[in-house]
């Protein structure tokens, strides 16, 4: 069905069973020629679409209970006193522990190798693979042979300082807890020395070669193995015997060259969507809607690693689709979590760490870094991939993820939002706000962005009868089945509900330009009022959303006063257009037009005793003759 991936102990000692335990061989280490490599020399498996298969939960449970040198019940350690006055400049003098950790056998995360013609283009081919892919969590892509980039700004080392961040590897699966008070809460960023990227590069060799090596000397030139570098990484969060910190740099805008011009470098690198400057402006990609002025969400983030630096568990703002490109240097091991079992991965942390149940924002931000053996023992499935240089992970919808570095190296990370992310964006927003969390993007925003942009693509297609691939790509979402217009026909719905229970919809006025520059939040729950909000005479600049207007203040019901962007009038007009009906597609325009929000066309969409017909197979619009239709004109 599939090839099967484990990790074999390296150290040459044969890990004998001790008197009194049980001699158990629930998972068989097998060599594999892939891990037996350098780093740098990892040979790429070939594409794998087997189910994930568990095994026998209730066995693995066991067997982690007879194996004590597979740390299964090491929870509730809590770290060292923290040592602040260390210098950076020590963590150098890091060493391997002589016992290593191995782990079970673990599902390959899918490979996909698009052809020429498919890897033009980003998002449909993101779309092609999903069905197979999204079930994993994460995949890996490896590009065609004819991706080759131009040379990135970062290789001039003049312009490419940055300050570090430290991260304490020992302390990530207990990093919430201040151990003095026993409190919980996120850690504060430490910062580095200020590295270019020769000198950190030189750092990171160091470091790697001290941890790796005897007596500060390295045994292989070639570098440790990669099996080596896992198990020891995993030794040192379930079992640390030390502190060991690392640096690493993020946040540090793209990595891609800035070299636009065609002339200087090839036009299908300067207008691809895999250069992940270009992800966010291709036709489809909704994200962008959501975005105000002030947010970098839609914007790729750099990171610079060394062995170790870690991202721990997490899920994507929003539950957003990632991208992630290694640019050059030592591979990454990444580990992905399908997204349906998001919340089963939270009831586990919530068991481990009951404390984190008073403070639900810390979980939604970071996990606690969990060992692939514990999770899987919880019933979680965990898959793994190597990423190589010159290689795209993508992160699904709602899964949660982690990765670590083998050395130094450069990669960089991109969020978007195809059609098909839709469905999972409303149901998260809601989430948020009954944990009162903030949001990084304006969920309605969006979404009307996208209707008001796919009723424009109808109304070419009506007047010019312009088919184009960008109109065919956004009327494919519409039609009374379309993805655009389930979702936004949900949404109106409940606003129309919460609208409904307010007892005096005449205090009433327009949002106008409230909201369209800054986001505005609920002041009780953090929901997004991008569509309506409640404000009272006594604290004028202060807003709740439709839910929480009692809750603004004790004022009478008569002080409050509503806003609103859209009657719901407009809205289900919307809602109709994107179904197809050519009155409503008219209508729209034709308000919008009046408006001054829409330009007029010169043939633009005349009444007609004609409606409008979204095939799905064909993803064009077609007239349809139907006199009886309730929605001509």
């Amino acid at each position: 069905m599939g090839t099967k991936r484990s990790i074999k102990c390296v150290t040459g000692e044969k890990l004998s069973v001790p008197p009194g335990f049980v001699s158990l061989t629930a998972f068989t280490l097998k060599r594999k020629a892939a891990d037996s490599t350098a780093v740098g020399d990892e040979s790429e498996p070939e594409a794998v679409y087997a189910p994930l298969n568990n095994g026998d939960i209730e066995k693995f449970k066991a067997s982690l209970v007879h194996r004590p040198w597979i740390c299964s019940d090491q929870f509730d350690r809590i770290p060292h006193e923290h040592d602040s006055d260390r210098s950076v400049n020590e963590l150098v003098t890091s060493r391997r522990h002589p016992k290593v950790s191995c782990l079970p056998t673990l599902d390959d995360a899918p490979v996909f190798r698009p052809t020429e013609e498919e890897f033009k283009d980003t998002l449909k081919y993101i779309a092609k693979i999903r069905p197979k892919a999204e079930g994993y969590g994460i995949c890996r892509i490896v590009p065609p042979p004819s991706w080759r980039l131009p040379p990135s700004l970062l290789e001039d080392d003049k312009a490419s300082k940055f300050t570090t961040r430290v991260q304490k590897i020992d302390r990530l699966r207990h990093f919430y807890f201040n151990h003095e008070e026993m409190e919980i809460k996120m850690p504060k960023v430490e910062h580095g020395p200020e590295f270019t990227l020769k000198s950190f590069k030189k750092y990171a060799d160091d470091f790697k070669a001290q941890h790796f090596g005897k007596n500060g000397t390295v045994i292989d030139r070639r570098g440790p193995i990669i099996a080596r570098i896992e198990d020891e990484y995993w030794r040192i969060i379930e079992k640390p015997s030390k502190e060991v910190k690392v640096l690493y740099g993020a946040n540090l805008g793209s990595g891609f060259s800035d070299l636009d011009n065609p002339a200087k470098s090839r036009a299908e690198y300067v207008e691809s969507g895999w250069k992940l400057k270009n992800i966010n402006k291709l036709s489809g990609s909704l994200l962008p809607f959501g975005c105000y002025n002030n947010s970098d969400i839609s914007s790729p983030q750099l990171f610079i690693g060394m062995c170790f630096a870690s991202q721990g568990w997490i899920n994507e703002e929003h539950h957003l689709y990632s991208i992630t490109y290694l640019h050059s240097g030592d591979p990454k091991i990444c580990y992905g979590i399908p997204g349906r079992y998001c919340f089963k991965f939270l009831e586990i942390v919530k068991k481990m760490y009951p404390q984190l149940l008073k403070h639900p924002e810390l979980l939604h931000e970071l996990a606690p870094q969990l060992s692939p053996s514990l999770l899987m023992s919880e019933g979680i499935p965990v898959c793994r991939c190597v990423q190589n240089p010159m290689e795209f992970v993508v992160t699904f919808p709602g899964a949660y993820h982690t990765e670590f570095s083998c050395g130094y190296n450069i990669s960089e990370s991109a969020f978007f939002a195809p059609f098909d992310w839709l469905s999972h964006g409303q149901d998260i927003v809601e989430l948020y706000a009954e944990h009162c969390l903030k949001t990084s993007i304006s969920h309605d925003k969006l979404l009307l962005g996208a209707a008001i942009e796919a009723v424009s693509a109808q109304r070419e297609t009506l007047a010019f009868r312009n088919n184009s691939v960008n109109n065919r790509l956004w009327t494919s979402a519409c039609g009374k089945d379309g993805i655009l217009t389930r979702v936004l026909k949900s949404r109106v719905r409940n606003e129309g509900i919460r609208r409904s229970h307010l007892c005096d919809m005449e205090l009433s006025s327009a949002l106008d330009d409230l909201g369209v520059t800054t986001k505005l939040e609920c002041t009780i729950c953090s929901y997004d009022l991008y569509l309506s909000a409640v404000s009272c005479s006594c604290s004028p600049n202060t807003y709740s959303c439709l839910r929480h207007a009692k809750q603004l203040c004790s004022c009478p019901w008569s002080s409050k006063h509503f806003f609103f962007r859209y009657e719901i009038t407009e809205l289900n007009l919307l809602v109709e257009a994107l179904e197809g009906s050519l009155k409503a597609i008219h209508s729209w325009t034709k308000k919008k037009v009046q408006q001054g929000a829409l330009q007029p066309l010169d043939s633009d969409v005349k009444s007609s005793q004609k409606d409008v017909v979204i095939s799905p197979v064909q993803n064009v619009v077609v007239l349809s003759d139907d006199e009886d239709d309730p929605h001509c004109c």
